[in-house]
């Protein structure tokens, strides 16, 4: 094969960026999907949306959380690991 068009982008594109690029014709953006829906739908889409917004934050929340000290849980499930394998050959 050969490449008969190249660019050169400053940042990651969108996955909505890439279809449009790769797909200029059968692709439909979201904001035409949403002018699309019903009114039962579009409060259905909103209501959901903002749920997702809500579990995204506490997600972000909860990893904020997790335990900073990584490399020492490691050495210790390692070395645990490695004792049961021990114990095993005795």
């Amino acid at each position: 094969g050969s490449i008969s068009q190249a660019s050169v982008y400053d940042r990651a594109l969108t996955q909505s960026e890439i279809n449009v690029i790769f797909h200029p014709g059968s692709y439909v953006s979201l904001e035409e999907v949403e002018k699309s829906l019903s009114t039962e739908e579009s409060k259905l889409y909103t209501n959901l949306t903002a749920q997702k917004k809500s579990v995204e934050k506490r997600l972000r929340e909860l990893e904020a959380t997790l335990v900073t000290d990584k490399p020492k849980l490691q050495d210790l499930a390692l070395a645990l690991f490695n004792m049961k394998e021990f114990i095993y050959l005795k």
